[in-house]
């Protein structure tokens, strides 16, 4: 910012005497230049700065207050929007009006005093007009002058009947993705390693312990942010193994800190783009820094009593009364090209705050906030809507349950908080359900799988040892062990049984074109397999042979 006596040396000629006549300065000089260099040296002289602090009404000593809060500079938007604005005049109307006399507001009252000047600030890549004051009056303000606090102060709400709590899921639905990438064969859109394909993101969805697309699609992101999923020259997604690894081992407090990082700094995922009520326009002359908003909801929330219930409404009240221009650092609310899902009006002008900011922020806390465990979600019942919510300040202790075990029949119960474990568990055996523990099982498909990792039977029978100090059912070794030897040699697949009448009748099935193709496997003289799905083709074909079959077991 310029300095004190550069802005003097800037402003009008009726200006600089209105300052002089204000602060009760006697000028010895006349030219402009020379007024602006003597007023220089009286208004940076603490005797003079105390004397006139003390003649300030109390609007605009209010106002200097907010100002120098904010470091002494705010962008002209949101003083003008607190304050009153600053009107415009040239010489001719200054000298005829004497706005001086009666300001519009306090804004325009420390104007022509001299205690604030406008200037351009930004960063980021943005510049707008500010009012700031300059450091030589900075400096010489009384050291009782203190600036007020901008923290919200929130009343605590009641307990909420209904809690939600989300961060340790999350970990576990992670955790679950990572296998499945190192599993399965998910190649995703061109340029784009965080959109896949539907029917990859289907297989993935059965295994989650929250399938909602969003918070899906907020996981791809975080690991492609995190380079933890990368696509590789055959189209395929792969893992990082290093960084992935030392995530899986990590507590569940550094893990979760490590994706909130990660969230923080996240540009591709943009928050405010992805809120259903909202269109944005993308005009090519405007945009959103996501980094601003998640920083601001951050530090609100750690401005808060840990573990104290609040009211969202009334948080999102107080961020809007004390830092409103939270995501616009220039206070703009022209130019942004933003309409109702509903409507096709702009959604302009500090008006429409509620609608943007007051939406953006709580769609924060209700979808990634909440997701990585920052805060904890309340409500009048399962299901409504959360009306409160309260800052977590650890992870909840995990419920105690049985270790790792590993069943008869071939499938192995898991703690969700051993994640390490347990994603070298998918290596060697599917997920079978998700419940209070992850169960899986080892099947020929999992052992092949494990096999082409170069994980042979042996080192699964370790690794199996090693989960637990139960000792290992001796039908799981001995299968183990012969599958390694023998490969597979038994299958069981899950089909329809056709029965006819007599051979003759099978001939005829079997001799049509438009009914051997259902056929999948001939078990006898008067049997065959049929896939389920193709019993109603099958059903239609025989009619066309003049063959009405009966589906034993169908439901009227």
């Amino acid at each position: 910012m310029r300095t004190l006596r550069q802005c003097l040396i800037d402003t009008k000629l009726t200006h600089l005497r209105v300052i002089a006549r204000l602060w009760g300065l006697e000028l010895q000089a006349n030219r402009p230049l020379e007024i602006a260099v003597e007023l220089s040296k009286s208004l940076a002289d603490p005797a003079h700065v105390a004397d006139a602090y003390e003649t300030l009404p109390a609007d605009e000593r209010a106002a200097l207050t907010a100002l120098l809060d904010a470091g002494g500079l705010m962008p002209s938007a949101m003083f003008s929007r607190r304050f009153g604005e600053v009107r415009p005049m040239g010489p001719g109307r200054l000298e005829r009006e004497t706005p001086w006399r009666d300001p519009v507001g306090p804004a325009e009252g420390l104007w022509y005093r001299g205690w604030i000047f406008e200037g351009f600030g930004g960063g980021a890549g943005q510049t707008y007009p500010v009012f700031f004051v300059p450091a030589e009056l900075r400096a010489a303000l009384p050291v009782e002058v203190e600036a007020a606090q901008a923290a919200i102060q929130l009343k605590a709400a009641p307990a909420p009947a209904h809690r939600r709590a989300a961060g340790e899921l999350l970990l576990q639905d992670v955790t679950t993705v990572l296998a499945f990438v190192h599993n399965e064969t998910v190649r995703p859109a061109a340029g784009a390693p965080h959109t896949w394909p539907q029917e990859a993101r289907g297989a993935l969805v059965r295994g989650l312990r929250d399938p909602d697309a969003e918070r899906l699609a907020f996981v791809l992101h975080l690991l492609d942010h995190l380079g933890w999923t990368r696509l590789h020259d055959d189209g395929c997604l792969h893992l990082a193994a290093g960084p992935v690894t030392d995530w899986l081992k990590s507590t569940a407090a550094e893990s979760l800190a490590t994706l909130v990082e990660a969230w923080r700094e996240m540009t591709a995922w943009n928050e405010l783009w992805r809120l259903p009520s909202l269109r944005p326009d993308d005009t090519g002359t405007w945009r959103n820094e996501p980094t601003l908003a998640r920083a601001a909801l951050l530090r609100h929330l750690a401005a808060l009593t840990p573990d104290q219930w609040v009211e969202t409404d009334a948080f999102v009240g107080a961020i809007k009364a004390a830092d409103p221009d939270f995501q616009r650092p220039g206070g703009d609310y022209e130019t942004w090209y933003i309409r109702a899902a509903t409507g096709d009006a702009y959604l302009t002008g500090f008006e429409s705050w509620d609608q943007v900011e007051g939406a953006l922020l709580r769609a924060l806390l209700t979808g990634p906030a909440w997701w990585l465990g920052l805060v904890e979600l309340g409500a009048e019942k399962e299901g409504a809507l959360p009306r409160v919510f309260r800052p977590r300040q650890s992870l909840a202790s995990p419920p105690d349950l049985p270790p790792p075990l590993v069943h008869p029949d071939l499938s192995v119960a898991m703690p969700p908080a051993q994640r390490f474990e347990r994603f070298q568990l998918a290596r060697v055996a599917d997920l079978v359900a998700v419940g209070e523990a992850f169960v899986y099982r080892l099947t020929p498909g999992s052992l092949e799988r494990a096999r082409q990792q170069k994980i042979g039977a042996a080192r699964v029978l370790d690794f199996l040892d090693g989960l637990s100090d139960a000792p290992l059912p001796q039908g799981v070794r001995s299968s183990v062990t012969r599958w390694g030897e023998r490969g597979t040699e038994v299958w069981l697949e899950r089909a329809l049984l056709l029965r006819v009448a007599d051979e003759k009748t099978l001939e005829q099935i079997l001799a049509a074109p438009q009914t051997k193709r259902y056929v999948r496997r001939i078990v006898g003289p008067v049997a065959v397999t049929v896939a389920e799905d193709d019993w109603p083709k099958l059903a239609a074909a025989l009619a066309e042979l003049g063959l009405l079959a009966e589906l034993i077991g169908e439901k009227s």
